[in-house]
């Protein structure tokens, strides 16, 4: 797959502005750094402080959904970009449940102040919380199932 930069946007298949995109420049081939995640091209990483750590698989997404009302994800979406422009805009994430391990970021790609909330499938949590939510530009939020809950990485 071929990964461009252009200032603020990194383009794979289509366009995606992400805010601050890091050391792409630099970067080897087949390796993207978003922020203090790495995709190598073969698992994903995060810094520690001192250290890149693995912490999954590759998550270049697959499957990329573009919302602008409330919507429930299902198991084979990897990004979620919404625009909240005409309201608050809720994304419920599938069950944490037998899906260890799987990754999905939910992005907010409008300058509105309308909060974008991802919200959990039943009694599941978000870092022990209810939900999760923004209201700011390009924010990426993304979430690691432990098999029980969510976890923002």
């Amino acid at each position: 797959m071929s990964i461009q930069r252009t200032n603020q946007e990194v383009k794979f298949g289509r366009t995606i502005r992400l805010g601050q995109v890091q050391d792409l420049d630099n970067a080897v081939a087949g390796e993207v750094e978003l922020g203090s995640l790495r995709d190598t091209g073969t698992h994903l990483e995060r810094w520690d402080g001192t250290k890149w750590q693995k912490i999954g698989p590759g998550i270049w997404a697959n499957n990329v959904e573009e919302k602008t009302a409330n919507y429930t994800a299902v198991v084979t979406d990897d990004v979620i970009l919404v625009d909240a422009t005409a309201g608050e805009v809720t994304v419920t994430l599938f069950t944490a449940v037998g899906n260890e391990g799987k990754y999905i970021s939910v992005i907010k790609t409008d300058i509105s102040a309308n909060q974008v909330i991802t919200d959990t499938f039943g009694s599941e949590t978000i870092n022990d919380e209810d939900d999760a939510s923004t209201s700011t530009q390009y924010t990426s939020l993304t979430y690691v199932s432990d098999n029980t809950n969510w976890r923002v990485i």
